[in-house]
């Protein structure tokens, strides 16, 4: 009687594989049975590792979207709301600016930006992500500050080789590093000042960036006040992270960044200084950037005014090594010239570059008038009162020529207008 139970259990046991055929219930059963005798082959290994992973990657994935869930969205709640209300305010904004402008965006020079007017998408790209990086390089350490960043302050980025890319290439890294950290510390709830910080620095300066729209400079310090203060925000964060790891030398790291704050005071006054006269200011901009055309043609326009003619004419030319195409240091440079040739050929290589440039064609005008070639001047000066009609001087010029032929009423009428 005693062997009766395990013969029984031996017929269960040869007939579990019959059923397992015809079972689809004791399949599992029967795999389990025979893997235990024999090693699963290398393709099941794999297929179960890949199973594994696929489950421990959908638990996480889990449990960041659950985890907190209400508490998330009653958090952040406040916030959408202030972000909507600002997005609102924005747009408003620029919907205004452009209905007071007529409806059309101001028209620019390659002058004013020149990357914008590459005809190759790739330098466009490439000069535009780098003048990011240049940007936060100002805010990280403001050392060479111009009042003008125009005309070959900052060459084109025309090849993936340029080493500037670097640069653009690390502030990318360090923009990815951040925003990956606000993400994590934003699920955990703590440290929300990172998240104000890295939105004061970057979404003030979009509208500066060329993303949406072309602009009217190459850089210009002014649209960094608001990242600045993102800049800041970020620099309180990391100094308070960087005293907590250094722990003992916590008084070392506080002195200097004292000493950082005191230097970058006395870089405050001294730009200030700069911007006490015109002569100052102008001067600054051609010993900082002495390769930008822009700010030596300011300071030769400042020099004229001040009748000092043989300094403005040198640096009229120098704007002009740096920007060939500059129409107006050709202009004003023929009004310093006193050989009438020389100044004619002046005004008419300025005329080649803007057939609209109506100072040019009003001195070229006077200059035919004095030589006697009235019916070309009659032409000029129309034409710079029908590109220029603010221009007073224009009107009485050619007046004054009108009444020289004896056209009276005409030359009313011009003194009229």
């Amino acid at each position: 009687m005693a062997r009766q139970p395990a013969a029984s259990l031996h017929a269960a046991s040869l007939q579990l594989p019959s059923s397992g055929r015809e079972n689809g219930k004791h399949r599992v059963a029967h795999k389990g049975t025979w893997n235990s005798c024999h090693p699963a082959s290398p393709e099941e290994q794999r297929h179960s590792s890949l199973s594994i992973l696929r489950k421990a990657t959908g638990a996480i994935f889990r449990y960041l979207t659950a985890s907190n869930k209400q508490k998330f969205l009653y958090t952040t709640r406040p916030f959408l709301k202030r972000a909507a209300l600002v997005l609102t305010y924005v747009i408003l904004l620029l919907y205004f600016r452009l209905w007071i402008m007529g409806g059309s965006m101001p028209a620019f020079s390659e002058q004013d930006n020149p990357a914008s007017f590459s005809p190759y998408l790739l330098t466009r790209f490439l000069t535009y992500s780098y003048l990011l990086a240049f940007n936060a390089w100002l805010l990280l350490a403001p050392v060479t500050l111009c009042y003008d960043w125009q005309v070959g302050s900052i060459p084109l980025v025309e090849s993936v080789w340029d080493v500037r890319n670097l640069a653009t290439l690390l502030m990318a890294a360090v923009m990815l590093l951040l925003g990956l950290h606000c993400i994590v510390i934003f699920r955990k709830l703590e440290h929300r000042e990172i998240l104000v910080g890295l939105l004061f620095l970057v979404f003030p300066f979009i509208p500066a960036s060329n993303l949406f729209f072309r602009v009217g400079f190459v850089v210009a310090e002014r649209v960094l006040y608001m990242p600045s203060m993102g800049y800041c925000i970020l620099l309180v964060h990391g100094l308070n992270k960087l005293c907590t790891w250094l722990n003992k030398w916590r008084a070392t790291a506080m002195t200097m960044s004292a000493l950082l704050l005191l230097l970058f005071s006395w870089k405050t006054v001294k730009q200030n200084e700069i911007w006490l006269s015109r002569e100052s200011l102008f001067r600054s901009g051609v010993q900082t950037l002495p390769h930008n055309a822009k700010v030596h043609y300011n300071y030769a326009n400042f020099l004229k005014d001040q009748g000092r003619n043989s300094e403005a004419i040198y640096h009229y030319k120098s704007a002009l090594k740096l920007y060939p195409r500059h129409a107006s240091a050709l202009n004003n440079l023929g009004t310093l010239t006193k050989d009438l040739v020389e100044a004619k050929e002046y005004y008419r290589r300025a005329l080649q570059l803007n057939p609209q440039h109506n100072r040019a064609l009003f001195n070229l005008g006077n200059l035919l008038k004095s030589q006697g070639k009235k019916e070309e001047a009659v032409l000029l000066l129309r034409d710079s009162i029908q590109y220029g009609p603010e221009f007073a001087d224009a009107y009485s010029s050619l007046a004054s020529l009108l009444a020289e032929q004896d056209q009276l009423k005409e030359a009313e009428e011009v003194y009229q207008a």
